[in-house]
């Protein structure tokens, strides 16, 4: 068939100056667009006179006493071919009524896709050869543990015109990681990827994709909290606070570049304790214990007190409950010397869930310390665990930890470390 669009305009013009064929036109495009051709049947409900008039004409049926009518397409496509319209197609048809191609939601949904993976292979080629390109291919092809590839093809659909940029930063970013590298913060960081300080501000769309891609390289499951997502950028050498992020320490040796590191030394021999912040920390290579082992303590009050009973230069720590990204790096450079750990802290489900953390990231290493139902009822207090703050015990996974749990559980009180100040000394004076 000759497409003659003169006869298709004709034809869209006399069914567009009726409006008795307005609804009509409307529920056969939707109905186009679900099945994808000229098929299937629609329903004009509430008649009107001028579709009554007009659909009896076209259809050859009286719909002069029918409160409702059901059209075949292809019957109207028929119908049409009888007319002097027979060369013309009602899809031709439609889409001049409308001003429009009509697409159907199949094909649509087919360009689509189609135009997003163009978008993705030309950024793909643009950094070929490198770690970036074949981050995106595993992120492509599903070759990694994360949801990177729903995140990309989700933000791809809301924001489409931002995607580009987004992912060429964190294509660069990600070429720029080195390992070993000099620490930078990261407005300083994304200023040297971007030219922008801000582009990789927290919770923003390149934020999010450079914790993607930060996780990929070091083969890290996506983290679950503030102090975990600094620990996944600390890794790639970019710091968001290495001022404030600070633990406390003493009995500690620190090496850089090989050497001892002078300022730790100085406060070694005097039997001080130090608060290390994280830009402290990334100027040391190897921290280690001369005794081989340290002992880790929750609250500061415990700390401060077994330091001045102590009277030894006891090799000490202390995280200040919630585990600070500066504690988990001081940990990080002893686990990595071999160090043995001692953990105490409070029976609370908060308290708990610490202990757990640091049990399953150092394992043998890490001695669960004085968490027996002995030392829960010296140290119980009035305070009562409300049940809703029980139910986090679930999330345990250590079985030394069960005990306690249960003592939790079965009493709602919690205990505190503070009432095993006693038995912490003498364990540390015996170990010393």
């Amino acid at each position: 068939m000759v497409r003659d669009n003169n006869l298709i305009k004709d034809c869209a013009h006399y069914f567009k100056s009726n409006d008795g064929f307005n609804r009509m036109f409307k529920l056969m495009r939707k109905k186009y667009k679900s099945l994808g051709n000229i098929g299937g049947k629609i329903v004009i409900t509430n008649l009107k006179t001028e579709e009554k008039d007009a659909l009896s004409g076209l259809m050859g049926k009286d719909y002069y006493n029918k409160k409702s009518a059901v059209i075949s397409l292809s019957l109207v496509e028929k119908k049409l071919s009888e007319t002097k319209y027979s060369n013309v197609s009602l899809k031709d048809v439609m889409n001049e009524y409308f001003s429009e191609k009509i697409v159907s939601n199949k094909e649509r949904e087919t360009l689509f896709i189609e135009a997003r993976d163009r978008f993705i292979n030309k950024i793909v080629k643009k950094f070929q050869g490198t770690k970036a390109e074949k981050w995106l291919r595993d992120v492509l092809d599903g070759n990694t543990t994360l949801n990177t590839r729903a995140l990309l093809y989700n933000k791809y659909s809301e924001e489409k015109y931002k995607m580009e940029i987004i992912l060429i930063w964190t294509c660069k970013a990600i070429n720029s990681i080195v390992s070993n590298h000099i620490k930078k913060k990261l407005p300083v960081f994304s200023a040297e990827i971007t030219t922008d300080p801000h582009a990789f501000d927290e919770n923003g769309s390149a934020h999010i994709f450079l914790i993607h891609a930060l996780c990929y390289l070091f083969d890290q499951k996506m983290p679950k909290n503030a102090e975990e997502k600094a620990y996944i950028l600390y890794m790639g050498n970019i710091v968001k606070d290495d001022i404030s992020n600070f633990t406390t320490c003493n009995g500690l040796i620190a090496y850089s570049q090989g050497r001892i590191h002078r300022g730790w030394q100085g406060f070694f021999k005097k039997n001080e304790h130090m608060n290390i912040t994280l830009a402290n920390l990334s100027h040391t290579d190897e921290i280690l214990s001369y005794l081989g082992k340290v002992f880790i303590v929750e609250n500061p009050s415990v700390f401060s007190h077994i330091y001045a009973e102590a009277r030894k230069n006891v090799p000490l720590i202390c995280t200040y409950g919630q585990l600070k990204l500066a504690s988990l790096v001081l940990l990080d450079k002893l686990y990595k010397q071999n160090t043995q750990m001692f953990y105490s802290g409070d029976f609370d489900p908060e308290g708990l869930l610490i202990a757990d953390r640091l049990k399953y990231r150092y394992g043998d290493n890490l001695v669960l310390w004085h968490y027996s139902q002995q030392d829960y009822f010296k140290a119980i207090s009035s305070n009562e665990v409300s049940q809703r703050s029980l139910e986090k015990l679930k999330k345990l996974k250590s079985i030394e930890l069960q005990e306690a749990s249960l003592c939790l559980i079965n009493n709602k009180k919690a205990a505190y470390q503070e009432m095993l100040i006693e038995e912490l000394v003498n364990d540390i004076l015996a170990k010393h």
